[in-house]
């Protein structure tokens, strides 16, 4: 779809209860939305929000040159073994300290998260943690493992993540500069 010459696409659901665009790291606008919206209304939304969807790929493209990884199929397949290696081998070391349960361990080529963990303590890592300076590593598998014991981002998370990484937020900062 095309809204004032800026392409969009979008990705119906059942589930949805509202409206969400996205813009991904190479500055193509995403919208998901419920079925019961119609094209028009979603088509006057992404009018509405113009503003931000160009402020967004303005700093796309400033920031293009912090980007991690090429996110092709075969720098994944490349890299995921040693993601893995990597991964593995940073959460058994922090893990000495939390002793926590960890379930299933992942490597995907993942286009808009670092990392993530569901509810029964499996976790996923993006497998461009490999490019990453060893402190962002090591953030982002701290990250994960203390979401295993707290879901959310609330302050006993941070507490627990300062236990062992005291620069924690100065890290995050540093890790959302950068692109997936």
């Amino acid at each position: 779809m095309f809204s004032d010459e800026v392409p969009y696409k979008i990705k119906r659901y059942r589930r949805s209860r509202s409206v969400r665009i996205r813009i991904d790291g190479a500055g193509e606008v995403r919208v998901s939305a419920p079925l019961r919206i119609s094209l028009r209304m979603i088509a006057e939304l992404v009018k509405s929000k113009m503003s931000w969807i160009e402020g967004v790929r303005q700093k796309l493209q400033l920031t293009s040159a912090k980007r991690v990884g090429e996110g092709t199929t075969a720098e994944y397949k490349q890299n995921k073994r040693v993601a893995l290696r990597l991964v593995t081998a940073r959460l058994a070391y922090f893990n000495a300290h939390y002793n926590l349960p960890i379930g299933k361990l992942s490597i995907r080529n993942q286009q808009s998260r670092w990392g993530s963990c569901n509810r029964i303590g499996n976790l996923s890592f993006n497998y461009r943690v490999v490019f990453l300076p060893q402190e962002l590593q090591d953030y982002l598998v701290v990250h994960e493992l203390c979401h295993i014991a707290e879901h959310n981002h609330g302050p006993a998370f941070w507490k627990r993540m300062q236990e062992t990484l005291p620069k924690a937020k100065k890290l995050r900062g540093e890790l959302r500069k950068l692109h997936i």
